[in-house]
Parts: structure tokens; C-alpha cells; sequence
């Protein structure tokens, strides 16, 4: 049987909120509440949920904001608002950040589902839109594999020196491919580790609880990594069919440190 799907409830606490969590429970859904802004980092650290529910201000921020930042950190995470009032610069921003649905009293619980339920059709569409463009890219990868071997080099160039720490697994989690940024973030030897399993390189318990709940039914997954030196990472994975799955992870620390002092100023 599957699991429900997960609804991230961002809202401070109000009759709204308990209405929200009784109606999308009532219709089998699992809730995660969230009433401030860092008990919602640790939920998304955590989990995966397949929708975040925001109220139009959340713990003294406005929530347009904190959705493109959400946005930028998980692309593939729908954002459905709540507001108490609809006013014309709120709908401006939303549809700037390519967000058409919204929430608004009075509310009846249709009215509540229906929104969900619409959210998670038109997430599902863009899913399936980018499985599609994975396979294709794999597909056309896969063509390639007799190549010259100038070609091949500067294939090997490109993956190189590509900023961002990516990794390539098997469907049985041994190694394909390091690049050398992620060698670099978790102190790894490339030629050490190729061929060898995941599990046996990489020690970090964020980065493994990631490659853990990887189902290629849900492809695109991601996680927040810290590292003791205060360096933070975003990292996502994504199963490909053929192949195995894989795994990126972006630098986000100056984006933390960014949030920290626009929150103590």
C-alpha cells in the first residue's frame, strides 16, 4: 500500500491551522506542522513532503519570501498559500514565483482539499515532465558511449569541473562517478572509491539518510548537509532509469549565513 503523501502545514497556531490539519487528515493525508521558521527547516531536513501549506506571514517574515527561497533550495517542492485577505501585490508575487494557487476565507473543507488535491496534479505533471527529460538525457548519453577519444575527454573535462559536488550510483548504490568537488567535501579518493558501495565511502549521517530513502518512484529527493566546519550543503538526488540514480549537492552556506543576519538584524 502506499504512504500517503506528506502536507507541510507552515502556519502559526489558529483555528485555520487545526481546521487545515482535521480536513487533510480526515481525507488520509499525513501533516507535519510547522509554526515558526526553524522548527519548518528541521521538517523539510528531515522529510519529504509532497506539498508546503503557507500562511502569507510566517514568524514575523513574509512568505513570498521565504517561498523563493524554498524554491530556489527545492525547485520541485509545490507551494500552495494561505491569506486572510486577497490584495493585489500578494497575487502579483505569487504569480511572479510561478504560483498560481491560493487560499483564502471563507473556507469550507472542498474548498481546502480540492486546492491540495490541484497542487499535487500539477507537481505530479512537472515530475513526470522531468523523469521524461532524465530519460531522454540518459538515452542520449547511452548513444554516445562510442565516442572518440578526444570526445571523451572533453566529456571527462566538463564533469570535472563542474562547481557543484555530483556523484553517480549503480541501482545497488556502488560508485560509478566522482567528480572532484565531491570528493573534495567529504574527503574522499575517486579512483579509491570507484566501483566500491556508498555506504562504504561516505560516512556523513545526512548525506546517507538521503541516498537511504531514494525510491525511484519519487525521483527528485533532497537534503540539507552540515558539516562540522559550518559549511552547509543542499542535496538532491534523483533516480534514472537504466543507470541508477544521481546525486548532487550545491554550497549553500552563504544563503545561511544570509538568513542569519537578516534574522538578528
Amino acid at each position: 500500500m502506499p504512504k500517503p503523501d506528506l502536507i507541510l502545514l507552515a502556519l502559526e497556531e489558529s483555528s485555520i491551522l487545526n481546521l487545515m490539519d482535521r480536513v487533510l487528515r480526515a481525507v488520509k493525508y499525513e501533516t507535519a506542522i510547522a509554526t515558526n521558521t526553524q522548527s519548518l527547516g528541521k521538517i523539510l531536513q528531515g522529510s519529504t513532503p509532497a506539498l508546503l501549506l503557507i500562511g502569507e506571514k510566517f514568524d514575523g517574515h513574509e512568505s513570498i519570501r521565504i517561498a523563493k527561497e524554498l524554491q530556489d533550495r527545492f525547485p520541485t517542492l509545490p507551494v500552495l498559500m494561505y491569506t486572510e485577505k486577497i490584495k493585489p501585490e500578494l497575487v502579483k508575487g505569487l504569480f511572479r514565483l510561478g504560483l498560481s494557487a491560493y487560499l483564502s476565507p471563507p473556507l469550507s473543507t472542498d474548498d481546502i482539499v480540492d486546492a491540495v488535491e490541484n497542487s499535487l496534479r500539477n507537481a505530479h505533471r512537472v515530475g513526470d515532465w522531468l523523469r521524461k527529460e532524465v530519460n531522454r538525457t540518459t538515452a542520449s548519453l547511452q548513444k554516445r558511449t562510442q565516442i572518440s577519444e578526444s570526445e571523451r575527454a572533453r566529456l571527462e573535462t566538463v564533469f570535472n569541473n563542474i562547481h557543484d559536488s555530483v556523484m553517480i550510483l549503480n541501482p545497488d548504490n556502488a560508485i560509478i562517478l566522482m567528480n572532484p568537488a565531491m570528493c573534495r567535501a567529504f574527503g574522499v579518493n575517486a579512483q579509491a572509491a570507484i566501483g566500491k558501495s556508498v555506504f562504504e565511502v561516505i560516512t556523513h549521517p545526512d548525506l546517507l539518510n538521503l541516498i537511504t530513502r531514494a525510491d525511484s518512484s519519487d525521483p527528485f529527493q533532497y537534503h540539507e548537509v552540515s558539516f562540522p566546519d559550518g559549511r552547509v550543503g543542499n542535496a538532491q538526488i534523483a533516480a534514472i532509469h537504466g543507470v541508477g540514480y544521481a546525486l548532487t549537492m550545491q554550497d549553500i552556506t552563504y544563503l545561511k549565513e544570509v538568513d542569519r543576519i537578516r534574522t538578528e538584524f
